[in-house]
């Protein structure tokens, strides 16, 4: 008699395909094998749990179920379904919100994106859910790919023309042909809009819509902005009218107040700045001490 003919005589009182099927149409997320034997009550040196392997194995065959990394497995059509939701970036993590009850967030390390970017809308696998940790995942399909626009700089590499995004939510540089470049040169700021990823491997392609002007120009900057986030240019006329309403700040200091305008005061913002944060001033006092002002 062989092992396996053995092992399923063992069996014979069990049907153990019946209850790998059970198991697996309960999980939302694939399930580790270890995990799978303890809820069949199967221990791991056990001749039923080298059977239950078996069973595994042909089910596999059969395509009936799928065998993921780190010895994971879960029902094939499973693998098909997945979870929708959009993604939402932060540095090299992002986070599927699903808006499903039972795993309303799944969080995906970068390289399991799948060319995903901010606001896709996505499909995601879970791995297997552990309690009290976090519950991960990856990127099978992307549904539908976000119109926000990108904010970058233009730059060559001496062979392509790529957009280097300012936002750090974009973890790859854009490749833009010179028919989509639309008169920018290297340096200059640009307002552009995704065009296609089809591999992670590749670099994915951006069109230029609007070159705004030489890149690290304050104006420039500001104008980008204002664009990128859609901000309107000027304030509303209500809010002008008020504004209109109060005194212009006098030449010289109100009554009560100390002017200290000619004092060495140093900051870092520059002379054009609107506001200036953070100044400091140093001074000798007449008892020997020094007076630091903030």
């Amino acid at each position: 008699m062989t092992v396996i003919s053995r092992m399923a005589k063992v069996h014979n009182i069990r049907d153990v395909r019946e209850d790998i099927l059970n198991v697996l149409k309960k999980q939302r997320a694939p399930i580790q094998l270890l995990d799978l034997s303890k809820q069949l009550n199967i221990r791991s040196e056990s001749d039923d749990y080298d059977y239950m392997r078996h069973i595994l194995t042909k089910m596999c065959e059969e395509g009936v179920v799928m065998r993921h990394s780190r010895r994971r497995y879960s029902l094939t059509r499973q693998e098909k379904q997945g979870l929708t939701g959009v993604v939402t970036l932060y540095h090299d993590n992002a986070t599927v919100a699903t808006g499903d009850p039972e795993i309303p967030t799944v969080h995906v390390r970068r390289q399991h994106l799948n060319t995903a970017l901010d606001g896709d809308v996505v499909m995601v696998t879970p791995h297997a859910v552990r309690d009290g940790k976090k519950i991960r995942g990856e990127v099978v399909a992307v549904l539908e790919r976000s119109a926000h626009p990108i904010t970058g700089a233009i730059e060559y590499d001496g062979s392509f023309h790529y957009l280097i995004p300012d936002e750090a939510k974009y973890y790859v540089d854009f490749l833009v042909s010179e028919k989509n470049l639309k008169g920018a040169k290297p340096g200059d700021k640009v307002i552009a809009s995704f065009v296609r990823w089809e591999h992670a491997n590749a670099s994915p392609e951006a069109s230029v819509d609007e070159v705004i002007g030489q890149s690290g120009r304050a104006v420039v900057e500001f104008a980008a902005i204002l664009k990128e986030f859609r901000l309107p240019p000027t304030f509303p006329q209500i809010v002008e009218d008020e504004a209109a309403k109060f005194d212009q700040p006098p030449a010289k200091a109100p009554k009560g107040r100390t002017d200290m305008t000619k004092e060495l005061i140093v900051t870092i913002d520059p002379d054009d700045a609107k506001d200036f944060d953070d100044a400091l001033s140093l001074r000798k006092l007449e008892n020997g001490n020094m007076e630091l002002g903030v």
